[in-house]
């Protein structure tokens, strides 16, 4: 079995994970933001919700040097360090359109949904919030990081 998402797939499991993560964040209280995140554990609520800024806000500018390394990420939750939350989902609501539509042209690949749907479920757990409710955005990664890991080991 071969993992080959289009890339309407690839943005819809993109577009489906922003939309649930948005409306999470906007539940969230300042206690919320300050709760350490285990699956980040060099990251607060707060400091994964500006990498999950950050991210789409470098693609749109075009800064990808680097992308998905620590030394990325880090920037990103730095740069957004003290911002409200509501400036937060302000700066991302800025570029989405721009990300899905590169997504959607098949300029970006699935890792894009991989992280965020990977970070979703990091701020539901860290929460106590119930799991991710999005079954095909699940196996979606699974499939994705079972290909990788299977190319992996067939390289050694």
């Amino acid at each position: 079995m071969s993992f080959d998402p289009t890339p309407d797939e690839i943005a819809d499991r993109y577009a489906a994970a922003h939309e649930r993560v948005v409306g999470l964040a906007a539940t969230f209280s300042t206690s919320d933001l300050d709760c350490p995140v285990p699956g980040t554990p060099k990251w607060t609520v707060h400091g994964l919700l500006s990498h999950l800024v950050g991210a789409p806000v470098d693609f749109a500018a075009g800064r990808l040097e680097g992308a998905g390394g620590e030394k990325w990420t880090q920037r990103q939750v730095e740069e957004r360090a003290g911002r409200p939350l509501e400036q937060l989902i302000e700066e991302r609501s800025g570029v989405i359109a721009g990300v899905d539509s590169a997504v959607r042209g098949g300029h970006v690949p699935a890792p894009i949904s991989f992280d965020i749907l990977t970070h979703e479920s990091d701020l539901r757990g860290a929460l106590g919030l119930p799991p991710t409710p999005d079954p095909l955005g699940l196996r979606f990664v699974a499939a994705g990081f079972g290909e990788r890991a299977v190319a992996v080991a067939a390289k050694r």
